[in-house]
């Protein structure tokens, strides 16, 4: 017994945080947050709420790189559209026909972190 209740202790210290899903709303012309931070293995997710938009990755239009992360269609025949991040960095983004307008955003990832919560008096309380 003793040796799983240290086998589980240290399985629980290297597991990572569980990943997250965090949501941006369109709302008129802008993403709102239009500044998340997430942590690597997040998921976020835009939702539309009406007229016609893109999500693309990018800083705008005139960017050589626009898109190449991803560029996704927001209307009514796609409400919603879900990116998982699995990089460190800053991820700029914007809505094609409304940036000029400032209709953008960004996505700050961190690293993730290990869940450092379990201690060993935690894990022994569990076989008690």
């Amino acid at each position: 017994m003793k040796h799983l209740v240290n086998a589980l202790f240290i399985l629980l210290l290297a597991v990572p945080a569980s990943a997250a899903t965090l949501m941006v709303v369109q709302a008129g012309f802008a993403f709102t947050p239009d500044e998340i931070t997430i942590t690597v293995g997040d998921t976020v997710e835009w939702l539309w709420s009406g007229g016609g938009h893109t999500v693309t990755s990018g800083i705008d239009n005139a960017d050589p790189n626009a898109g190449d992360f991803f560029d996704a269609t927001l209307d009514g025949s796609n409400p919603f559209f879900s990116f998982e991040f699995d990089t460190v960095g800053d991820y700029p983004y914007f809505c094609r026909p409304h940036v000029g307008i400032g209709m953008d955003g960004i996505v700050h990832v961190q690293p993730s972190v290990p869940n450092e919560e379990a201690t060993w008096g935690s894990v022994k309380s569990l076989f008690e």
